[in-house]
This record gives C-alpha cells, structure tokens and sequence, in this order.
C-alpha cells in the first residue's frame, strides 16, 4: 500500500514516529512526504522511515498565477494541506499504486492496516467522521458537537482513495479546490480542506464513511471510546487501534481534553507521555526552532498573516501580481506596494485593516486567556493535591503519635507489674547464660 504524508521541517519528527509506527505494522507499506520547507542539512532520505520525498514548490497549477504568489496566499498549515491533492495525483502517477492512503504526521498506527484494502475493493474513496454519535458534552466550548459546523464533519487526517476512475476524478476535483480554497477563514465558510469535503458525498457515490471505531481516534472522540492498554498493544472498546491520531499535542487541547473528561484513563494519559517522550527521541525539540522557508521577504522581514490575508481577498492586487515573486523586495514588488501605498489598496474597504489587525488580535487574547486559565486549573489541582497529601501526613502523624503512646502506656504497665518484678532474677540468669554461651 502506498502512503503520503504532508509537513514542514518541525514536523519531520512527528512524521518519522508515522513512518517508523506504519513500517513496524505494515513491513511492505511505502511512505512518501510532501515537504513545504526547505530540506534541512544533514537530511538523508535513505536514513529515514520514509520510501522518497516530493516538494511543494513542484506543484502544477491550473490557476493562472505563479507558484511564488500562490504560496505567498498561504500559511503554514494551509500549505501543507493545499499540497495534498496534487501529490495523490502525482505520487499515482509516478508509481500507479492501487490505492494511495493520506496520513496525518501526527497519526500513530497501532496494528495492521490490511482492512483497508477490503474498503477499497467495494468503495473508491474512504473517510471517517470525527465522531459516530452525538456528544452529550453537547455544551462545552472546546468539545461540543457544534465546533464540526465550522471544522468539517469528516477528519482528513486519514483518506484513502483508490486508483480508479471514479478515485482519479475525485482526486482532481478535490486538488482544484484546494488549490483555491484551502484557508482558514471562517467568515467565508472554509477551513483547510475538511469543510470542502462536507459536500464530496453529493458528487461521489462511492465515497464510504466508515464507522469503525478503531480508525482516527483522537481527543475528539475519546469521550465515546474506551482506550486501553498501551503503544505495543493499544484498545478501544476492546478492539485494537489502528490508528491514534495525536491531534493539537502542541496547543495543549489534547492533553486538556483527556485530563478534563478522562482523567481516570490511566493508559490514555501513559500514552499521551509515551509519544511526547517518542517525539524527542525523533528530534522533535530540534525540530521545533526552525524557521519556514515561507514565513518572511528575501530581505527577512517576517510576512504578517494580515498581509497574506489582504493579498488573496483583494482580486485588484491578485490581477497585479499574480506572475510575480511576492516574497522580493524590491521596486515594483507587492512588498514595496504595502510599504508605500498600503491606505489606497485599502480605500474600497474603510477600516478592514484594522478589523483584521483587532480579529488576531483578540484570537491572541483568547488563547493567552484560555492558557491562563488552563496553568490556574492545573495550580488549583496541585494545591488541592498537596491539601490533600498534607492532610494525610497529618492523619499519619497523629496516628503513630497515638500508636506510640498506647506502646509506652502497655510498656509502662509491663514495667511496673509485680509479674515483671518476680521474674527478675530468671532473666538476669538467662542473659549471663547467653554471655556464656557466646564465649
């Protein structure tokens, strides 16, 4: 089977863990990565789980701009996602697999992934939704079932899509639109490439759903998934996982989510520890520093997200420089247009820069204040917990305190009893026949 995975350099340790977990289940499987950064120095794809290696900057556009402009439009983690269908076609192209199977790099396989191929057999494409009920948790900010109208009902973490003509047909419709709508942008109704396969059952009849519990689990759903046992041999409702995806480690959700509503899971909590400790063994703190090839002008200057945003909403400015390089900086460029004549491309739109600038803005304030209140959570517990520890300390004391006087008290009464007293001498007898004995 062949597999893709798409990341920037940060995230090669987390991939690794993906390929070195898929190759220790599935010995015969083929891992590519699409790389949306520069290749680090010293990287040597024959020292890596991963079977070769594509680049972003490869892509084949049918849109009529240059490839620069159209990666300048995107952020990190649009990028990385817009990629995804042109590199299915492509990798099918190069290899004509039967099927190609996308993973997240922050996916873990847990055991075989041979099922998948009975999928594929009946179905051209398969999917999986975040959740296979409703969650009575149906209220909360984070884990309600209402954040999937903005983020996607599907996870596309995982799909499989079989080399077919109806799997082709879907792969280049999916890879048009993500080459035009792959952003984060919830006004207009998009979220990287899940909100646009909401609406891919309509248009495929073959697509499949699939329901079986043991694919794409993550904080999204362990509330109605029981996991057990550990890495080696991982449970959900007494089935083995096949795949764990360790979705938002780095914002702290995941890990607020299990010690939020699975806090007595002790395995969840030793398998949340176990790949964290497995992504510093991949380099993952190494990783983490790097800078993106994307992320600023030749002259490095880092690229504002407002910037980026501007550029792609404004169809006067797309028509400009479309065939240019927007991340120079010299005269002429889209650089030095916003650094001279910013107010007057912003005319049509009285005070969108600064609702823009206030919209990040108070997203950075929501999320300084949620981490607040996440470490004051965390020092509420640790005080609760040292309450606690102390009380018992002092339960403890207070019972060796009251041990040790009933111990002197019986000692005492020993002591003083006329029994002791009349067997005085037997005991000063045994103890010289002790001495005796020993010499």
């Amino acid at each position: 089977m062949l597999f893709y995975t798409s990341v920037n350099a940060a995230y090669l340790p987390k991939a690794r863990v993906l390929g070195y977990s898929l190759k220790k289940w599935n010995p015969t499987a083929k891992l590519y990565i699409v790389l949306s950064d520069e290749i680090p120095r010293g990287f040597r794809i024959e020292d890596e789980p991963f079977d070769g290696i594509l680049l972003s900057e490869e892509i084949e556009l049918t849109l009529d701009m240059s490839r620069e402009f159209w990666i300048f439009l995107h952020d990190v983690t649009e990028l990385c996602t817009a990629v995804k269908g042109w590199a299915a076609l492509e990798l099918l192209r190069r290899t004509n697999a039967e099927e190609i199977i996308y993973l997240d790099p922050d996916m873990l396989v847990c055991h075989s992934l041979e099922p998948l191929k009975a999928f594929l057999r009946e179905h051209d494409i398969v999917v999986t939704p975040h959740r296979l009920a409703p969650e009575p948790l149906f209220d909360q900010m984070f884990y309600g079932d209402q954040q999937f109208y903005t983020r996607g009902g599907f996870n596309l973490g995982f799909l499989a899509v079989k080399n077919s003509e109806e799997g082709v047909r879907f792969l280049k419709w999916w890879a048009g639109m993500l080459e035009r709508y792959c952003y984060v942008d919830d006004p207009e109704g998009l979220f990287t490439d899940q909100k646009l396969m909401d609406i891919a059952p309509c248009f495929f009849g073959t697509l499949f759903i699939c329901r079986d519990e043991t694919y794409n689990v993550s904080w999204w759903n362990l509330t109605q998934r029981e996991v057990s046992g550990d890495a080696e041999a991982l449970y959900v409702n007494g089935k083995r996982v096949r795949l764990y995806h360790f979705s938002n480690v780095e914002s702290g959700l995941h890990e607020e989510i299990i010690r939020k509503y699975c806090a007595d899971n002790v395995a969840l909590r030793a398998l949340y520890n176990w790949y964290l400790e497995e992504q510093k063994k991949m380099g993952y703190q190494k990783g983490i520093v790097w800078d993106w090839k994307f992320d600023h002008y030749d002259n490095g200057e880092k690229i504002r997200p407002i910037t980026r945003e501007m550029t792609r909403k404004r169809k006067d400015m797309i028509e400009k420089y479309k065939n240019s390089n927007p991340f120079q900086t010299g005269e002429g460029t889209l650089f030095a247009c916003y650094q001279k004549d910013w107010p007057e491309y912003l005319e049509a739109d009285t005070g969108k820069y600064e609702k823009y600038e206030k919209k990040h803005e108070r997203i950075m304030l929501l999320t300084a204040y949620q981490e607040k209140e996440r470490l004051l959570e965390l020092v509420r517990e640790k005080e609760k917990s040292c309450k606690i520890k102390t009380l018992a300390i002092y339960d403890e004391r207070n019972y060796l305190r009251k041990k040790l006087k009933e111990t002197e008290t019986a000692y005492g009464e020993v002591i003083n009893s006329n029994c002791w007293k009349l067997t005085g001498p037997i005991r000063r007898v045994l103890d010289w026949a002790k001495g005796y004995g020993r010499k």
